[in-house]
């Protein structure tokens, strides 16, 4: 026919080779584009569905107390959670003293007790804490130093420093310690330091996901662990 291309011998055939080869390429970029679309669709959907069965609306908490009996229970009442303390000395009756202080301030409050700084790190791990009261000069582990460890596990608590000392302030400042209480406690001076934390607690608890680098999810400031199959 007049105006249309004739191909005769090798000619064709490479031009049938070549639209062949054309088509293949595209059915497999296809298919891994289409597979590739489809599992990115089924990890955010398992993300979102992983997220919100994770946020704690009615759920309890039961935690128990180191080195003693002593049981405390973490609820929510009225849609709201309750602030997570932690008091640490190693003189059993100042912490005693401690702990009755805060008691009166915050009698909502959930506290936890320790005679140990080990015994704090080893909590930490897997327990949430809004505010930290901490004892300085102690056998072992000084308070500084476990403060430090602290921020490193939970970059939102609040750092309070419990002590007869006052050449730590500088150190205390350093860290950013949200306050400086000097012995003896009292109620109205822990009292006066949770009505003006540097991180105010919030009502309800958050979850914090950083998705660049390591895929990391923070529940109520307490880092997640995850199982993989």
């Amino acid at each position: 026919m007049a105006g249309q291309p004739k191909f005769h011998g090798r000619t064709k055939y490479r031009l049938i080779a070549v639209t062949l080869s054309l088509i293949l390429v595209y059915r497999l970029f296809h298919g891994e584009l289409t597979h590739r679309i489809a599992e990115n669709e089924r990890q955010l959907a398992e993300s979102r569905i992983f997220i919100t069965n994770s946020i704690p609306f009615a759920k309890e908490y039961q935690y128990t107390r180191r080195r003693d009996d002593c049981r405390c229970h973490d609820s929510e009442k009225g849609g709201e959670i309750n602030m997570k303390i932690i008091a640490l000395d190693d003189e059993e009756l100042a912490l005693e003293g401690l702990m009755d202080a805060i008691r009166k301030a915050a009698p909502d409050a959930e506290l936890e007790g320790f005679s140990y700084a080990e015994d704090v790190l080893e909590f930490i791990k897997d327990h949430t804490c809004d505010v930290a009261f901490l004892d300085v000069e102690m056998v072992g582990l000084n308070g500084v130093a476990l403060a430090e460890q602290l921020k490193i596990c939970n970059p939102d608590i609040n750092i309070i420093f419990a002590t007869g000392f006052s050449c730590y302030r500088e150190a205390a400042f350093d860290l950013h310690a949200s306050g400086y209480l000097m012995k003896p406690i009292t109620e109205a001076k822990v009292k006066k330091e949770l009505e003006n934390l540097r991180r105010p607690v919030p009502k309800q608890r958050r979850i914090r996901v950083r998705c660049f680098g390591n895929f990391e999810v923070w529940l109520d400031g307490a880092p997640m662990k995850f199982k993989y199959d």
